[in-house]
């Protein structure tokens, strides 16, 4: 990851730098609002990291920053800092807050996790992902969620699935779906599909309230929006 670090004292600068290092992150040190501006290319920065030495500077710090980077994850670490001034950061940008108490061994984890929050945000951006409501279907991968939540698909039942969510909302006959997958054509009699397509139905509902693709009774099923 590139990370934006703002710090106007040196020891905390050289604390954060060093975790920073330790998990091979990209890592340029800014002092004020001034830098922010002076900066090139920002949006090729995927977080900045805030430590808060004076509160009215961080909330200048924050709005300037997210006028700049709207896409850009804040984390501010904070030592002492009232609810009524957290309130404040999140209503101009920031994601998160971190005390400085905590240990650094923490942090890393916590940068893990965002690291791992903000990777999720770029796929989903990406033409690889397939989506129909809260159901994500990664080409790259091949990784199924819904709710994020991972769904584990045979090869035949992705490969369907996949299918579906490329001719949303569109009715996909018995026929077409198993000279898509299987390569053949299937008469009406065969049960195959429906053998299929009850499994997957079991694996993508499970646990949700609503339940996606529908039977079309006569013509066959329909993934909707």
């Amino acid at each position: 990851m590139k990370i934006l670090l703002f710090s106007k004292q040196d020891s905390m600068k050289t604390k954060y730098k060093n975790i920073l290092s330790e998990l091979n992150y990209f890592i340029n040190n800014i002092e004020d609002e001034l830098d922010i501006e002076m900066l090139k290319n920002i949006d090729n920065y995927d977080m900045a990291i805030i430590y808060i030495d004076d509160i009215l500077d961080f909330l200048d710090l924050v709005e300037k920053l997210r006028i700049r980077a709207k896409k850009m994850y804040i984390l501010a670490i904070y030592k002492d800092i009232n609810v009524d001034l957290k309130i404040d950061g999140y209503y101009l940008g920031v994601d998160d807050y971190y005390p400085a108490k905590k240990s650094v061994f923490e942090l890393s984890y916590k940068l893990k996790a965002i690291e791992r929050i903000i990777n999720r945000y770029s796929q989903a951006n990406n033409e690889n992902i397939l989506e129909c409501r809260d159901l994500k279907l990664n080409i790259e991968n091949r990784e199924v969620l819904r709710n994020n939540k991972l769904i584990d698909l045979t090869n035949k039942e992705y490969k369907i699935l996949e299918f579906f969510l490329k001719n949303k909302n569109r009715i996909l006959t018995r026929s077409m779906i198993a000279e898509k997958i299987w390569d053949v054509s299937f008469t009406f009699n065969s049960n195959l599909v429906d053998v299929y397509i009850t499994g997957i139905r079991k694996k993508i509902n499970k646990d949700n309230p609503v339940k996606l693709i529908e039977t079309v009774r006569g013509a066959g099923y329909i993934l909707r929006e």
